[in-house]
């Protein structure tokens, strides 16, 4: 039987699942609100992470050996 320490589902995706990219994304908050964010915050947020993404997938389509070479 293994036995299971604390971490995250990114600590697991690198170092046992050897995955080559693991990423958190942290929503833009200070520590005022935590998870609950302000309505004036949501859509900001969501244009952030969308640009991220966006930026996160072109970068690694673009690397030598990418995903689908």
């Amino acid at each position: 039987m293994e036995v299971i320490n604390g971490g995250t589902a990114l600590d697991w995706a690198y170092a046992k699942g050897k995955f080559q990219y693991t990423y958190t994304i942290r929503l833009r908050d200070t520590g005022n609100h935590g998870f609950l964010l302000p309505q004036h915050d949501i859509v900001p947020s969501g244009e952030e992470m969308f640009a991220v993404a966006k930026a996160l997938g072109g970068f690694i389509l673009e690397r030598p050996g990418g995903p689908w070479q």
